[in-house]
């Protein structure tokens, strides 16, 4: 489906393989998917994709935001420097948000 999201109009899609995400720009694996994540980054390393997941050492796996249980609330975690390496700069208030 649609959703216009700012200026733009974001296309949302319910993939069911990684070959369906290689033109992303965003993809987001829920806690049932963490267990792609490992191929998903390999299948993906280069591209300006950022990788979002909810899963156990999602950060040290390869995704550029990881969300986390913390004091039984959702929080999450950025890799800078794996977005960066992809030419993705977060705004400074996610980055002051962010538990890491």
């Amino acid at each position: 489906s649609d959703v216009p999201l700012g200026g733009q109009t974001v296309e949302m899609i319910d993939a069911n393989s990684i070959d369906q995400v290689k033109s992303a720009h965003i993809v987001l694996l829920s806690r049932t998917s963490a267990d792609k994540l490992p191929e998903l980054v390999k299948t993906l390393k280069g591209a300006a994709i950022l990788i979002i997941s909810h899963a156990e050492n999602g950060l040290e796996t390869g995704a550029d935001v990881n969300f986390i249980i913390k004091d039984n609330l959702l929080r999450y975690e950025l890799n800078q420097q794996s977005a960066e390496e992809k030419d993705i700069t977060f705004g400074s208030m996610l980055i002051q948000s962010a538990e890491k």
